[in-house]
């Protein structure tokens, strides 16, 4: 049976949440760091069903990197994370 990892609790550490940095992540939601979280326990789950991702720790400030399309309003935003995680497997071995 495979977990939904967005109704999983994971604890979150470390993670900058002031002003500048949430507004420019607006588009992963309200909550960056558990949207960042749900998004890679469902990517460890594609790997390997019934893993569980425990923690997430923001090991230092994202790094964000805009471009802007020529022509265009379009903007670009890319985020670069580096993190740890705590991954249980579907065995319970962490």
């Amino acid at each position: 049976m495979a977990i939904d990892p967005t109704q999983s609790h994971i604890a979150l550490f470390l993670f900058p949440r002031d002003s500048e940095l949430t507004g420019m992540l607006t588009w992963m939601g309200a909550d960056y760091p558990v949207a960042l979280g749900a998004m890679l326990a469902r990517g460890f789950q594609r790997q390997q069903p019934g893993t569980r991702l425990v923690s997430l720790k923001c090991l230092k400030r994202p790094e964000l990197v805009t471009s802007l399309f020529t022509g265009t309003l379009n903007k670009r935003i890319r985020a670069i994370f580096n993190v740890e995680t705590l991954l249980v497997d579907p065995k319970g071995t962490s």
